[in-house]
């Protein structure tokens, strides 16, 4: 069975600058050897969203969840749940997990999803929209297979327990992402239907494996198979050690195959995997460096050289940054090409001119977009965000507000950079003061090392003269339907269906 939940935007209007709740929502869908099709939602709740009372040396909490399944004014299904915090003040919160497994035959629901912080005077968020389910009872096919952060025995039954085991979802936003703090691909699916293409307890082979998605070819390295017998529900709980498989564009593949060796049914599962090569710049041996019959030996313009190293930094981490400061400050054409070229043989060993020359072309495009007459694009904030991260998701663009600066709001689902961690659910701010022209600034943002400003509504519209105190904490220039609102889109629901 697979059905998607839609990725939501929600609106949630608290009090000025009070807390918001952050909270992903994922899910799966099964069935069962009853004969019935349940699915499971899968919670993540960010500690810091909530507001967290202090005893002793406790900061404690919780966020309340109801979800329910109707047809009509007949609530089918429903849950309600309390994902409790409590840690150490001192503590950086983790993510809490927190699921629900339900019946839900198929057919078409009204589904409502209602979180309330149980510290905070603001009203509940909702939201609301329409769900089908569907199931192919006759051909064999596999779930949709979830991605684990871990697995363990039972030992005691708990709302994580499947099949004698304790199972950890992945929560991600949209594709999974399986950055270099998992030395696992673990996941766990299930197989349906194939008694309906074999005889009773006839053998055949399920197999299991990455394909490079930029080549196109089946990793042999990362493959593994089982021998079954022909059964209505199979359950499958597989792990790969992918602790030197470098960052990429992957598919889990999964076979079910004939004694015959031909395929019965077969499905595919992309991910993202991010794994930096753990290599780092030898200065000490950047002066003895021959540049003899490389690709870097003919750039003998300073000027260029100088912006070619320039418009390294928002790619680079904070070592090359600084060391590429250091040759821009010096000015020697010798040990700047040494850098460049060193730079690029360790972002790209196998091809490393082609890939200076692809970046060089995003950093050209960037150029004629986000120029302004004193700075070139790269430069400027926006062309800084867009080559450190990537394209944003969504941007929403607001010039004619007749009471506020210009500005875009850039959302991300999420991003990384040489220089910061793996991020989901951030959002940039970028404000043009002088109303005219093209330079915008950053002038907020909830990333990890950028510009954090809790007060970016009230500058934006500081260009009101009867916008108020820039201090007053009781302002609240947005309403529910002004622009600006997806700054406040901070529940995301994805789902690891198709």
């Amino acid at each position: 069975m697979k059905f998607k939940l839609l990725i939501f935007a929600l609106l949630i209007n608290y009090f000025s600058f009070s807390k918001e709740i952050s909270l992903v929502l994922s899910y799966n869908t099964y069935f069962s050897e009853k004969g019935y099709t349940y699915f499971e939602l899968y919670y993540s709740l960010d500690p810091n969203s909530l507001e967290l009372i202090q005893e002793g040396s406790q900061n404690t909490g919780a966020a309340e969840v109801t979800v329910t399944f109707s047809k009509g004014d007949a609530i089918v299904s429903y849950d309600k749940l309390l994902i409790a915090v409590n840690q150490d003040t001192n503590a950086i919160g983790q993510s809490i997990l927190q699921q629900s497994r339900l019946r839900l035959d198929t057919g078409t629901y009204d589904f409502k999803l209602v979180v309330l912080d149980v510290n905070s005077e603001n009203e509940p968020v909702v939201v609301e929209q329409k769900l089908s389910v569907k199931f192919n009872f006759e051909d064999a096919h596999f779930s949709s297979p979830q991605f684990l952060t871990k697995f363990e025995k039972t030992s005691t039954d708990n709302a994580f327990s499947k099949n004698g085991y304790d199972l950890f979802p992945l929560i991600t936003l949209g594709t999974p992402y399986i950055d270099d703090s998992y030395e696992n691909l673990s996941f766990y699916c299930e197989l349906y239907n194939i008694d309906k293409q074999l005889s009773a307890d006839e053998p055949f082979l399920i197999s299991f494996y990455i394909r490079n998605e930029n080549s196109g070819d089946k990793i042999d390295k990362y493959s593994s198979y089982d021998k079954s017998s022909a059964k209505s529900v199979i359950p499958l709980l597989k792990s790969f050690n992918i602790s030197k498989l470098q960052s990429g564009n992957y598919s889990l593949i999964l076979e079910a195959r004939s004694k015959e060796n031909e395929v019965i049914c077969k499905d595919s599962t992309f991910f993202y995997r991010v794994n930096p090569i753990n290599k780092q710049l030898d200065l000490d041996k950047l002066e003895s460096m021959d540049l003899a019959g490389t690709w870097v030996e003919k750039l003998d313009d300073v000027d260029t050289l100088y912006k070619y190293l320039d418009c390294l930094y928002p790619i680079s981490n904070q070592v090359e940054r600084l060391y590429a400061n250091n040759q821009l400050n010096g000015g020697d054409l010798e040990n700047m090409k040494r850098y460049f070229l060193s730079y690029w043989s360790i972002k790209s060993p196998s091809n490393p001119k082609e890939a200076w020359l692809e970046y060089y072309k995003t950093v050209l495009q960037i150029d004629r977009k986000y120029r302004t007459p004193i700075m070139p694009g790269y430069k400027t904030s926006r062309g800084r965000v867009f080559l450190q991260y990537g394209p944003p998701f969504l941007i929403e663009s607001s010039v004619y507000e007749p009471s506020t600066y210009p500005y875009e709001i850039w959302q991300y689902d999420q991003l990384e950079s040489a220089s910061t961690n793996y991020q989901v659910n951030r959002i940039f701010i970028f404000v043009n003061y002088m109303v005219g022209g093209n330079d915008y600034e950053l002038a907020h943002s909830d990333a990890i090392g950028e510009i954090y400003d809790s007060k970016w509504r009230l500058r934006i519209n500081k260009r009101d003269n009867n916008s108020g105190n820039i201090d007053d904490q009781n302002i609240n220039p947005f309403g529910r339907n002004s622009p600006g609102s997806k700054y406040d889109n901070n529940i995301i629901l994805g789902g690891s269906g198709r």
